[in-house]
Formats: C-alpha cells, sequence, structure tokens
C-alpha cells in the first residue's frame, strides 16, 4: 500500500494478533477452471502489460488502497442504493456458468439477518458507473493491465450481525486471477463498522472519516473479513473483476450468490438462474412453450447476436492498425456474445420444462 502517505482521509491501523482461524464455508473447489484462469490472465499481462511501482507492490501485498472518491458522488451513491429495493440471498440466485456456494438455511437464515442485499435501478447504475470511471486508471496501475468487470453487488450490514460467512475471518477460495474492489459508502469506524486484512502476517484494519474509500485486493490469497458497526449500518459495494486486454467497465448484475464464471470467456446473460426461470415460466404463460412469437423473438436474439459478433470479427483487423478501435471491437463482441448466451439459456429452459 504504497500510496498511503499521501492521502489523509483514511488511516490503516496495525493490530498484533495471534493468525486468526479462517471460517472454511466460502472456500469453492476450483477444479479444472484454474488452468484456463492462469492461461487467460498470462496472456493479457504479456500482451499489454506493464510493470508500474503499483503493480509490484500489489503482486507482493495482493492489497492496494486507493484514492477516495468524490464525496459528493459517494454521497449520491449512499443515497441511492439506500432507495432500491432489497432482496434476500438465495441458493439459486446465481448466473449460467458462475461459480457459486450453497449456504446451509441456517447460514442463510443468519446471514439475511444481518444483511440487506440490494437490487439496482437506472439512477443507481448510472451513478456505480461513475464511481468505476473515477477509479479506472488506478485499478490499472495496480493490476498492471486494462481490467473488466465480473459483477457488481451492494448491501447493508446490519449493527452487531452475526460474525458468519462474510463477517468471519475468510478467504474467497477464488482462482487468483480475480479481483475485489471493495467500495465503502459508510465511514469506517467501530460505530459503522469497517473491513480488516491480512498482510505479511499482520493484521491491518482500514478506517475513515467518509463515505468513498475502496481497496482493491486478491479475496483467496489476502485473509479477511467485514466488521459490523456498534450502532450503524455498512453500506458496501463490490466489485469483482479481472485483467482484460481493453477495458470493460459495463456493470454487470449476475445474481446475489454469483462469484465468478467458471471459465474467462463466459459472458453473464444478464440475469440469474432465478430470473431465467421467472422468465420462462412467464413465457410459457403469456405465449407458451410453442409460440410462434416467442420462437420468432428468440430467433431475432440469435440474429442480432450474431450480426454483432460478425461485425466485431470484421472490425478486428482495424483494431490493430488503430488500438483506440480495440475497446469498441471488445465492447460489440461482448454484447454479441451476452445476447447468444440469453437467447440459448431461454431456449434450453423451454425444453427443460417441456420436457419435465
Amino acid at each position: 500500500m504504497a500510496n498511503l502517505a499521501a492521502i489523509r482521509e483514511y488511516d490503516v491501523e496495525e493490530i498484533v494478533e495471534p493468525e486468526p482461524p479462517v471460517d472454511e464455508a466460502l472456500k469453492l473447489d476450483r477444479g479444472e477452471i484454474s488452468s484456463a484462469w492462469r492461461a487467460h490472465d498470462s496472456y493479457v499481462r504479456k500482451a499489454v502489460g506493464k510493470e508500474t511501482p503499483e503493480s509490484c507492490e500489489f503482486d507482493r501485498t495482493r492489497v492496494h488502497v486507493g484514492r477516495p472518491i468524490d464525496p459528493e458522488l459517494a454521497d449520491r451513491l449512499l443515497a441511492l442504493i439506500h432507495a432500491c429495493e432489497s432482496e434476500p440471498l438465495m441458493n439459486g440466485d446465481f448466473a449460467p456458468g458462475f461459480q457459486t456456494w450453497e449456504p446451509s438455511p441456517e447460514m442463510l437464515a443468519e446471514l439475511n439477518r444481518g444483511s440487506s442485499l440490494r437490487v439496482f435501478n437506472a439512477k443507481s447504475s448510472w451513478a456505480i458507473q461513475d464511481a468505476l470511471d473515477a477509479m479506472r486508471d488506478e485499478v490499472a496501475a495496480a493490476l498492471g493491465t486494462p481490467w473488466k468487470i465480473i459483477g457488481v453487488k451492494a448491501w447493508t450490514t446490519k449493527p452487531k450481525a452475526e460474525a458468519r460467512g462474510m463477517y468471519a475471518w475468510h478467504s474467497d477460495g477464488f482462482v487468483p486471477e480475480i479481483f475485489k474492489i471493495l467500495l465503502y459508502l459508510t465511514p469506517m469506524s467501530l460505530q459503522n463498522g469497517y473491513v480488516e486484512v491480512r498482510v505479511d502476517g499482520r493484521t491491518k484494519r482500514l478506517k475513515s472519516s467518509r463515505g468513498g474509500v475502496w481497496a482493491l485486493l486478491d479475496p483467496t490469497s489476502v485473509t479477511h473479513r467485514g466488521v459490523p458497526g456498534t450502532e450503524r449500518e455498512r453500506m458496501l459495494v463490490e466489485i469483482t473483476i479481472c485483467r482484460s486486454a481493453a477495458f470493460d467497465l459495463r456493470a454487470r448484475y449476475t445474481g446475489q450468490n454469483s462469484f465468478y464464471p467458471s471459465f474467462p470467456w463466459t459472458e453473464a446473460t444478464g440475469c440469474s438462474n432465478l430470473e431465467l426461470q421467472r422468465i420462462v415460466e412467464w413465457s410459457k404463460s403469456t405465449l407458451g412453450t410453442d409460440s410462434a412469437e416467442g420462437r420468432v423473438v428468440n430467433f431475432l436474439r440469435f440474429r442480432v447476436a450474431e450480426f454483432l459478433c460478425s461485425l466485431a470479427k470484421v472490425l478486428t483487423p482495424l483494431a490493430k492498425r488503430f488500438p483506440a478501435a480495440l475497446n469498441m471491437v471488445s465492447l460489440l463482441d461482448a454484447a454479441g456474445t451476452g445476447i447468444w448466451n440469453r437467447a440459448k439459456s431461454i431456449e434450453l429452459g423451454w425444453a427443460g420444462l417441456t420436457a419435465s
């Protein structure tokens, strides 16, 4: 955390204590997906990576505390997310092709008692985008490459919430090529709550006098925990990211229980499995499984997806000559892939419900 001396709006307190026990409940079985993510990350670093003092420090500590976002933006984002609807954490609420975990009913009940997960609306999504743009270059300097959004979530933590799950010492058990940005929209104090990480065998507690402070970390190698406040709620925006050949900062909402895609080329469909089930049920009740109208709409989705991906392929040679066009090509390809995945998921969902 080389830039701490330049920032006065927050502080990192070092605490001398023995190595804490780690809650094993959040660890995932990475299996065969590790090699794909390792190859993707290695390719990106070789193709577009730049070594910076920040990236060298991040490679060593796996934690970077960023320059706080504008206080007015932080306050606006806090108010907008507070106005969003809330929903409980549920097993099955994850995007197709994404890693997840299935907490026991008892742990689900505990986490939902202590947390209120938010459903983003249009206004909060615009404000999130402003925050991502503000953090873009500093995150890139720490990673040594451009980066891509995998998923965005937000929740409030109630005072004195039970120290289970994300509120206990844990590592996420992701592949090491996945990172998280933790953006705190409330001050970090004993009263509001704060975050602690283990770096170089020592506990470091991040404290701040205002909202808008954020930290980038490797959630797998860095043991960490969110500490609920004693008196007030804590508001957190969690942004899961990975290295990318070009910036792709579109906020993606992949379900409250989504972690990261099983493979780097998996694109979120834009809805979780639970939302997909609701879409299919609605389609059956209004158009019917074999409805000509429903089939035509999905046919058009496939054609639009193919057009966007084909356009990206045609423009790829242009991007090689003009690097500024690379981001446009990446966005076209990602949009086409996302629409195709959504159409395919609905088609498979129809088939599954018909068979059942």
